[in-house]
């Protein structure tokens, strides 16, 4: 058997016989199977050990398995050798499946992308698995197991080129040379920008939201020393301890006797240094655990980051333990998005994220993360040449804080008037910072909620903490919505929902007159552009 699965020819012969996979291919379907079998029988598992079966009946309990794993490699192996694929000029045609058997013929027509994927098993074999993306599915039409690099890029070029060709056919004006040329360029990768192992780092450690327990631990610090302060005050007997009748304590030092207020202090700072101990140290020492789980996650994931342009896709390339290289047909693209959150704002970085058609295999958007802002300018203003980022926005009403406000005020100031009445001013006082805090994030997110338009592009804005900018091409909106409550139209106000092909974009509390303008430009750009949805 070829080790490669597949001959030199395969990709360029019109008609090609059935070829096998090779023996790599194996391992995918094993572990598959081997999945499949704990997800049924792990419960089994806590049953034996918990009451000592295992003991009792080891030998059938090694029996059983032991005929079980024959079982599946048995199936398996039936599953392997009945996996059957052939790539034609146009089509790739897949046979496999034992006790339910698919034929599928997929047309290059209908492939939309095609992701190339190196899990960890195949890192020393250097072979990929191939999962072809089509149009209107929502599920894996095509998946090869197990294909080297060079060939699995050969079948992604030869796609490529079969569109380019579809594409020459459908403009007359281009010739025979500029055809060639044009996929030509499709084998090579135009790589526009590499990100470096500390920005890598630096992305795991700003994703990170167990910062959050530090500020909870300088907020509820005074309670818990309170608490541990009490907690010794019952235990302790204070008059005896004044008295000097305790040993313990002279051992300690030259004193014979201890006053009150000398020994309120030891208290406070013993309970100080208890609460240090078994309060503090632990949620610090699990923020910098999490905190470098998640760095060093963040470079596994992403490490050797490369994105850039190869022919008429949006390329990209990363992982480590688990190599990925997928692609975003210029066609597919639907809008643009750069989401920066608290964190990011202070260093400056933010994640690009290119929305495609929300169908098919692999993720339904391309992510670009730890960029810097002339990082993720520069490869927005590559992507859209005609984009101008907007300098005024254009504010939603403020009648948006309105109905959190009151959800908020009915929440939170009963409660603090009962904890006042109840004689608890500490947490009565931090639960009225907590509605402080409420009031001021309805008013940032209302503050950051906008948008602009210009000749090509609607600009949407959103966040509370952090910012989101959505891009949107007006030939990506295919369908508009208006919905109003009727408190928003006693005003004239309402929301406005444009759907497209990624999913729905929201912009609420406007006028019912801008929403018509809106109307108006989205449908006579669509109708301009005849754009074709593919």
């Amino acid at each position: 058997m070829n080790p490669s699965g597949i001959n030199d020819s395969t990709l360029s012969s019109p008609e090609q016989p059935w070829q096998s996979l090779s023996y790599w291919g194996l391992l995918p379907i094993v572990l598959q199977s081997l999945k499949l079998l704990a997800q049924q029988y792990w419960l089994l598992v806590p049953v034996f050990i918990l009451r000592d079966l295992w003991l009792e009946y080891l030998w059938v309990l090694l029996s059983a398995v032991a005929v079980l794993l024959l079982l599946v490699m048995t199936v398996v192996w039936l599953q392997f050798r009945r996996y059957r694929f052939r790539l034609q000029s146009d089509r790739v045609e897949l046979h496999y499946g034992l006790f339910k058997r698919v034929q599928l013929d997929l047309p290059f027509d209908r492939i939309q992308n095609v992701v190339l994927k190196q899990p960890w098993y195949f890192r020393l074999s250097q072979q990929y698995h191939v999962g072809l993306d089509t149009a209107g599915s929502d599920e894996q039409e095509v998946g090869i197991l197990a294909l080297p690099l060079e060939r699995a890029q050969q079948l992604r070029q030869q796609v490529l080129r079969h569109k380019q060709r579809q594409q020459n056919q459908q403009s007359p004006q281009v010739a025979e040379g500029q055809e060639h040329s044009l996929s030509e360029q499709d084998t090579a990768a135009s790589p526009w920008l590499c990100l470096s192992p500390s920005a890598l780092l630096l992305h795991g450690l700003l994703k990170q939201r167990a910062w959050l327990l530090l500020l909870s631990v300088l907020v509820f610090w005074p309670l818990v020393e309170t608490w541990f302060i009490d907690q010794l005050d019952a235990v302790m007997d204070l008059e005896e301890l004044t008295n000097g009748k305790l040993s313990g304590l002279k051992e300690l030092g030259e004193l014979e006797e201890l006053t009150y207020d000398q020994l309120a202090i030891t208290v406070e700072q013993f309970g100080f240094w208890l609460t240090l101990l078994f309060f503090a140290l632990p949620i610090v020492l699990l923020v910098l655990l999490m905190s470098g789980l998640s760095a060093l996650y963040a470079l596994l994931r992403w490490y050797d980051l490369r994105f850039g342009l190869q022919g008429q896709d949006y390329w990209l390339s990363y992982g480590s333990i688990s190599r990925q290289q997928t692609s975003l047909p210029q066609a597919r693209l639907i809008y643009a998005s750069l989401k920066q959150g608290l964190l990011q704002q202070w260093f400056g970085r933010v994640d690009l994220q290119l929305r495609q058609i929300s169908v098919g295999y692999g993720d339904k958007q391309l992510q670009v993360p730890a960029l810097t802002w002339p990082q993720a300018q520069e490869v927005v203003q590559r992507i859209y040449a005609q984009h101008l980022w907007p300098q005024q926005w254009m504010a939603v009403s403020k009648r948006m804080m309105i109905l959190p406000l009151v959800l908020c005020s009915l929440m939170l100031l009963p409660a603090v008037a009962w904890l006042f009445w109840q004689d608890s001013p500490v947490w009565a006082a931090l639960l009225g910072a907590g509605y402080l805090l409420c009031l001021m994030m309805i008013w940032l997110r209302w503050r950051r909620t906008g948008y602009c338009v210009d000749e090509h592009f609607l600009y949407l804005r959103s966040g509370m903490l952090g910012w989101q900018y959505q891009l949107v091409p007006w030939s990506s909106i295919q369908a508009q919505s208006w919905s109003a409550n009727w408190l928003q139209l006693r005003r004239g106000l309402g929301s406005l929902y444009l759907q497209s092909a990624a999913g729905w974009l929201t912009l609420p509390f406007i006028s019912q007159a801008e929403a018509q303008l809106l109307f108006a430009r989205s449908i006579e750009q669509t109708r301009a552009a005849n754009h074709e949805w593919w």
